[in-house]
């Protein structure tokens, strides 16, 4: 035998061995993993910090003091001061440094997804060139001025008190494509009305008595002349005593009811039926981004309430003393003494009364004491928010009108049976008293014949060891049982004589 190293040593130290090297390999793992978590959280913790209220509110008034500066800079006697430089280059470092927060917040490809990202980014650096135009004291663009002022359509996505605003605007937006199309339409007939307008009306000898004091040729001396004059009549802008009624007052017989039919005409096609159009989409555009945007709020609300559900069981969990991963009675009273869990409870419009409520409810159904599972019981509180609705009561009606029927056949069932069984006793006493009294009478040895030992042993054995409920089924089963123990005692007594 050997004098080596035991074999139990041996493979002890391999365990441990091969144990060392396989936390030393999972380390690297484990680090990457801790990296990851750390850097989901700083970016979660940046997009928190640019889409807060506070940080809206800030950007908007920024926004609202630059639109003020614009307004009094060009106002003033020299809009091209150096207060009003300074003041613009201040408001540009100001824009430049937001957009590069929220480009660090999420990333330049998410942030450039954005149609409003791109408008916001478009107008900061045609900003910066009219600045830098006007400090090289060149011509300034005053295109570039005059787009300064559209950064103003920010504000109305700073919060929920712009909301119909904001819908307004993603109407117009979503209606763009309808709205060419239309003015497509418009521009058509503007020209094809103006075409003969210019082919019948006169261009001269024509004496106009309207209050300007204009001749023919200024309304219809040319085509396009023409056409800007049938789309003052489109806005329905003193159409009938500037354009329509002095044109037929002056033209007489056919010629003016062709006049009058025209206009009429041109009215009904574009006033009431192609501005009717433009508007029933803008409407129904604003209604669909209403609808979105209820839609959205709603996604991001659910997601609000799972985050801060999750909260809420890492808490419970947190508080479970017994390791058993249950809630129970107590653990939930502790746990809801907690101020953490009260602000979360309101955040998701629960009340803690109804917590411990709904607890006690599932606790009495569930018939234990082993504790509710947290998954199912804070899934049923997110039912506690707000009122009882349709949906939600829907299910308790159909399941109650399915129970109602299966209650009564028990009912019925059991009353049924309970008659049965008084009945039964009944006609058991019925004859048990005969059965006494025959051996009442008798005198010296007592001797029952066959049939009424059976009669005594007809009675139910199920009967004299049942429960019963009422006081009047007690009472006659008590009676049966001793007039059976009589019974017995005078045939044990035949037996042993």
């Amino acid at each position: 035998m050997s004098s080596g190293t035991p074999p139990s040593t041996a493979g002890s130290a391999e365990r441990s061995s091969t144990q060392e090297s396989s936390r030393q390999a999972n380390e690297p793992d484990n680090s990457r993993a801790s990296d990851a978590i750390a850097q989901k959280t700083s970016k979660r913790n940046r997009k928190r910090i640019v889409k807060s209220m506070r940080f809206k509110v800030t950007v908007g008034l920024l926004i609202a003091a630059y639109a003020v500066t614009i307004g009094l800079g060009a106002d003033s006697d020299d809009p091209g001061a150096r207060i009003w430089v300074i003041l613009e280059t201040m408001f540009a470092t100001c824009f430049t440094i937001e957009i590069a927060l929220r480009v660090y917040a999420e990333d330049w490809r998410s942030y450039i997804r954005d149609n409003w990202s791109k408008f916001d980014l478009l107008l900061v650096t045609l900003q910066w060139v009219d600045i830098l135009v006007s400090a090289a004291s060149l011509k300034t663009l005053a295109v570039l001025r005059a787009l300064r002022v559209l950064r103003l359509m920010q504000v109305v996505s700073i919060g929920p008190a712009f909301r119909e605003l904001w819908i307004i605007v993603n109407g117009m937006q979503e209606s763009a494509r309808a709205t060419v199309w239309v003015a497509g339409l418009l521009l058509m007939l503007l020209y094809v009305f103006g075409v003969v307008f210019a082919a019948l009306v006169p261009r001269e000898g024509i004496e106009y008595y309207n209050e300007w004091g204009w001749d023919g040729y200024t309304y219809w001396g040319s085509v396009w002349r023409s056409s800007f004059t049938l789309f003052q009549v489109v806005t329905l802008d003193d159409w009938s005593s500037n354009v329509a009624r002095p044109l037929v007052m002056q033209s007489s017989g056919v010629k003016a009811l062709g006049y009058a039919l025209m206009f009429i005409l041109f009215i009904m096609l574009t006033s009431f039926t192609i501005m009717q159009q433009l508007l029933g989409a803008m409407c129904e555009s604003a209604q669909v981004c209403a609808r979105d945007n209820e839609v959205h709020a709603l996604k991001i609300r659910e997601k609000e309430n799972a985050r801060i559900v999750e909260a809420l069981k890492a808490i419970f969990l947190a508080a479970d003393k017994d390791g058993s991963g249950t809630i129970e009675r107590e653990e939930m009273r502790a746990s809801l003494k907690d101020p953490k869990v009260r602000r979360l409870l309101r955040q998701i419009d629960v009340v803690g009364t109804d917590m411990v409520d709904l607890f006690t409810l599932m606790d009495e159904a569930q018939g234990t004491k082993d504790g509710i599972d947290a998954d199912e019981f804070l899934k049923r509180c997110q039912l506690l928010k707000g009122d009882a609705r349709g949906r939600d009561l829907i299910p308790i009606s159909v399941a109650l009108q399915a129970a109602v029927p299966r209650f009564e056949r028990v009912h019925l069932t059991s009353a049924e049976r309970q008659v049965h069984l008084l009945r039964t006793a009944a006609d058991s006493v019925d004859r048990l008293y005969i059965t006494m009294r025959r051996v009442a009478h008798k005198k010296g040895r007592v001797e029952f014949t066959k049939a009424e030992l059976a009669m005594i042993d007809s009675i139910p054995a199920h009967l004299l060891a049942s429960r019963p409920n009422n006081h009047v089924q007690r009472k006659t089963v008590a009676t049966i049982g001793n007039f059976y123990r009589r019974g017995q005692t005078h045939h044990e007594h035949d037996d042993n004589d």
